[in-house]
């Protein structure tokens, strides 16, 4: 019993919504114990598992914990963008030295997306799928590591507060996953933050977050 007590535990801890949906008081119980029963593959029976939920206990209440973070994605103003690709650069020194130039070739000014991101592998610059050959013609073959083609963009805004409240990122992204929207690149310019996704699920996603609002609102 105790083992199927952690595993139940550890599987609840690891999943955002049914936290959430717990300390609401909305779960079946039963329902969710045979869910858990098939996620993780145990011999356990469905009684022994139910016993295991009503056993779990954490010193956070979700509903309390994520209310902060709620009511500032209320808020939020969304916006969306097409045509978007992402390219991935090679980090290296000359690919360095040659960045400042691509602000000579996107006429940012004029509105055309230019978002550049440097991990500790590569490089990645985000423009209009136009400027994709712009960007290109500036280094060498073997710098371009790898394009990302006919993606959306959404931009969702925020207040600057949002930076030090816990929890805006978990909803979103959990909100994002339960609808089965894959994210190919994310950006964080708080109080902006940025999602890349296929232009294929651009309206699905920009929904799901007008639908997240609509429900935290009402």
């Amino acid at each position: 019993m105790t083992n199927i007590t952690k595993e139940v535990q550890r599987f609840i801890d690891n999943d955002t919504t049914i936290k959430r949906d717990l300390s609401r008081g909305i779960v079946n119980m039963r329902a969710l114990a045979q869910y858990i029963q098939k996620q993780i593959h145990t011999n356990a029976n469905v009684d022994a598992i139910i016993s295991a939920i009503r056993r779990y206990e954490t010193d956070l209440n979700e509903e309390k914990r994520f209310a902060k973070a709620a009511e500032l994605i209320k808020n939020a103003k969304i916006s969306t963008k097409t045509g978007v690709a992402i390219i991935a650069l090679a980090k290296d020194p000359f690919v360095q030295e040659l960045l400042p130039k691509l602000f000579s070739v996107i006429h940012y000014a004029r509105g055309e997306v230019l978002r550049i991101i440097q991990a500790e592998e590569s490089i990645k610059v985000i423009v209009d799928e136009k400027n994709v050959s712009k960007v290109t013609d500036l280094f060498k073959k073997s710098e371009v590591l790898k394009i990302e083609h006919n993606l959306g963009e959404i931009n969702m805004k925020l207040v600057p507060a949002s930076a030090k409240v816990p929890g805006i990122l978990a909803i979103l992204f959990t909100e994002l996953a339960n609808n089965s929207i894959n994210v190919v690149e994310s950006v964080s310019c708080v109080p902006e933050l940025l999602w890349f996704i296929d232009q294929k699920d651009l309206l699905k996603a920009h929904q799901t977050f007008l639908g997240l609002i609509e429900e935290i609102k009402y």
